[in-house]
C-alpha cells in the first residue's frame, strides 16, 4: 500500500485533524487577522504602514507592532489621524485607542559559518591511516590513503 493511497495515508489539510469547532475558530482569527492586515495597509500611509502592523484587535483596541522605537514614536505621534482614518473601516469601525510596543521583525537565521577547506589530522591519525594502508589491496584506494596520510607531514602553507 502506497502513502498517498484512499485508505487515509498521506498528507491531509489540517483541519481534518482537527475537531470541527476549533478549525473553525482558527479559521475566523485567520480571517479577521487579513481583514485587519488589509484595512491597515489600506488607509495608513507610507512608509509608517511598511514600519508597524497591527497584531491583534480586541474591545476597540488596536494592538500594533513597529520595528523599531523611532517607529513607534513616530505611530504614537500620528495616533489621532491614523486612528481617524481606520474608523471609516467596517473593520475598525469601534476603535477607540492604539497600543503601540518596538517589537522587531525577526530577520532570518543566519547562514551556517562556512566550513574550513582545510582539516587538520593529527599526527597519530596520519600514522594509523599510514599503517593501515599498507594492508590494502585495492591500490587506488591504498595511493588515496597514502596521501592522505603524507598531507600531514607537509609543513602548512605560510600565509601572506
Amino acid at each position: 500500500m502506497s502513502l498517498g493511497s484512499a485508505k487515509g495515508w498521506g498528507p491531509r489539510p489540517l483541519s481534518a485533524c482537527l475537531p470541527e469547532h476549533l478549525a473553525a475558530a482558527i479559521s475566523a482569527r485567520v480571517d479577521e487577522f487579513s481583514r485587519l492586515q488589509q484595512a491597515w495597509r489600506a488607509n495608513v500611509p507610507e512608509p509608517l504602514a511598511s514600519h508597524a502592523r497591527p497584531v491583534r484587535y480586541a474591545a476597540g483596541l488596536l494592538f500594533v507592532h513597529a520595528d523599531t522605537p523611532a517607529w513607534a514614536s513616530r505611530l504614537r505621534h500620528e495616533r489621532a489621524a491614523v486612528i481617524a482614518t481606520l474608523r471609516r473601516t467596517n473593520e475598525l469601525r469601534a476603535l477607540s485607542d492604539l497600543r503601540v510596543r518596538a517589537v522587531p521583525r525577526q530577520a532570518p537565521p543566519a547562514p551556517p559559518p562556512p566550513r574550513s577547506a582545510s582539516t587538520r589530522l593529527s599526527p597519530r591519525a596520519a600514522r594509523i591511516i599510514g599503517e593501515a594502508s599498507r594492508g590494502i589491496a585495492d591500490p587506488r584506494l591504498r595511493a588515496a590513503l597514502e596521501r592522505l596520510a603524507a598531507a600531514r607531514e607537509a609543513p602548512p602553507p605560510e600565509k601572506p
